[in-house]
């Protein structure tokens, strides 16, 4: 079971980056369709530094996850409730592995 919540939350945190980065795929009918894929793709790259991060330190990037799931629900209030609360669930599995490998 240890193990189980220690590989959970950093395949579910790269299955986020996955979908978030392919719905950034949509931008090729655009004329500046290079930046507009640059700029779409920034939530993954922010993402996959807090996944580093919390591959690391689960402690912090757990925080990290938890309160980027808060800040893009008060920015994009209910319409971003299928990216805030798989955030806020990774955050949590990240604390939860954290308290289980520490004992």
């Amino acid at each position: 079971m240890k193990n189980v919540l220690l590989w959970l939350p950093r395949i579910l945190s790269i299955f986020v980056i996955t979908i978030i980065s392919l719905l950034a795929l949509d931008v090729f009918d655009q004329p500046q369709w290079l930046l507009a894929l640059g700029m779409h793709l920034l939530p993954s790259f922010l993402l996959t530094a807090i996944t580093a991060i919390a591959w690391k330190n689960p402690k912090e990037g757990s925080g990290l996850f938890f309160i980027l799931g808060l800040i893009s629900l008060w920015f994009y209030h209910f319409e971003a409730l299928f990216i805030s609360i798989p955030l806020m669930i990774i955050g949590g599995l990240f604390f939860i592995s954290d308290r289980q490998t520490k004992k």
